[in-house]
């Protein structure tokens, strides 16, 4: 079993292991990448982060509703934008999640092999699952602004889950509902 130091770690590389293949997502000069409401409805308003982190949007009763600990603010480079990060480690269940504001547009991330496209408080989604032996995870993404979008993850120890006698439906439930709680605070921004 990982202490609070060795999830957090975990956590961190996890970040940062998404974060990289990001930077090569964009789409080749000139292809034209498709149009947000080709994938997407439309969204019901463009959601502007600039001056606002992550953490600031998980207030302390939220974070006890999805039983995590105060967050840790980050922050990773994609493409050579500021991507601000909010770690947070899961009490009981060990269910660790994150929230981030990527500089990429969500369209450019449904191309995605294993991608699933669906929506959330009327945004466009992208959900990502990845059922892994050692520390499966589950993302949304969802489709905020064009050049913009919102991140949530959460991730488990397979024996966290077995404990908590669930398995990996449980952290894409986690994910966005989390999700769904950061845009209602967004909405209030």
């Amino acid at each position: 079993m990982l202490g609070p130091v060795s999830r957090r770690a975990a956590v961190v590389a996890a970040l940062i292991g998404f974060a990289l293949p990001l930077a090569g997502c964009g789409s080749p000069p000139g292809s034209g990448s498709p149009t947000t409401t080709a994938l997407f409805p439309p969204r019901p308003v463009t959601v502007d982060v600039s001056g606002l982190h992550p953490c600031d949007l998980v207030d302390g009763t939220r974070r006890a509703e999805f039983g995590l600990d105060a967050g840790r603010p980050g922050e990773v480079t994609i493409d050579g934008k500021r991507s601000p990060t909010c770690t947070y480690l899961g009490r009981t269940p060990k269910i660790d999640s994150s929230v981030q504001f990527l500089p990429i547009p969500a369209t450019d991330l449904a191309r995605a092999p294993g991608t699933e496209l669906g929506s959330l408080g009327g945004y466009g989604v992208v959900r990502s699952l990845d059922s892994s032996v050692s520390l499966p995870g589950c993302d949304i993404i969802v489709d905020i602004a064009d050049d913009t979008s919102l991140r949530t993850q959460s991730q488990a120890l397979p024996a966290n889950l077995r404990s908590a006698d669930s398995n990996d439906d449980v952290l894409c439930d986690r994910s966005r509902d989390l999700a769904n709680a950061v845009l209602e605070e967004l909405a209030d921004h």
